[in-house]
Parts: C-alpha cells; structure tokens; sequence
C-alpha cells in the first residue's frame, strides 16, 4: 500500500506483479478496535481458540490500484502491471472468514475498501507535507 500511495503521490512509474492476487485488507483502526472487542468480551472466546479478525471481502490488487486513483484523482497509467515476477510462494488468494469472531464479540470492520484507502491515502499525504515543511524550515 505505502508504495502505491507513494508512486501516486510522486506521479512515478509503479512496477507491479500482474495484480490479480486477492487479498483482504482491514484499515488499521478497524484491527485496533476488533483487539478492544477482543479485551471486552474475553469471557466469549474460548480458550486456545482460533479467531479471524479480517473483512471477509476479497480484493485484487487491481482493485486497490484502482480504487487508489480515484481516491487520489492520480493517474492509473502509472501501474505497470506485469512488469515484475510474483513473489514464490505468495497465494493467490488470502482471504479470511470472520464470522466465529463476530459471533464471539459482535465485532465488524467499520471500513470498506473505499474508506479505508481514501483515510490512508490522507495519512500519506499530510506525513509528505510535514516533511515537506520540515525540510523547507531546515533549509531556511
């Protein structure tokens, strides 16, 4: 995610897989508040017990790609898909199932896809800023 934020906001050439890999992405804040659930309703979970904490929803990374541009109003021609080997080893698909959780504590991620990389995009945007305005205060 953070080179695909940072190829969008430095308008760079992204050197990508073929990005048909599916994944399920949680934005951060949902992870910490399904942790908080966790803590809450620890009388719930069984003990030794496995839990999913994830969306349930898969996504290629086209999709976040694409996804990325709108949020950003950059530019898709910037992905070079195909232009770098998969890594060994990676599934080609990832993706969890978070029902015995939300049964267990009533957790469910907040965010979707959208929200969350429009959030993280922002993040990106105001740390490039703050550098920005360091360095220039540095220089002056």
């Amino acid at each position: 995610m953070p080179y695909l934020i940072a190829c969008q906001l430095e308008n760079q050439e992204c050197r990508l897989t073929h990005g048909l890999q599916q994944k399920d992405f949680l934005h951060v804040d949902d992870a910490a508040l399904g942790f908080l659930s966790a803590m809450e309703h620890f009388d719930h979970l069984g003990s030794y017990e496995i839990y999913n904490l994830c969306s349930g929803v898969a996504h290629t990374l086209r999709d976040v790609g694409k996804c990325l541009v709108e949020v950003s109003g950059g530019r898709e021609e910037i992905y070079q898909w195909g232009a770098v080997a998969q890594r060994l080893g990676e599934p080609i698909r990832s993706v969890g199932d978070p029902a015995k959780f939300f049964e267990a504590t009533g957790w469910t991620p907040r965010l979707d896809l959208d929200l969350g990389l429009r959030d993280t995009f922002h993040y990106h945007l105001r740390l490039q800023s703050e550098a920005l305005q360091d360095s220039t205060r540095r220089a002056a």
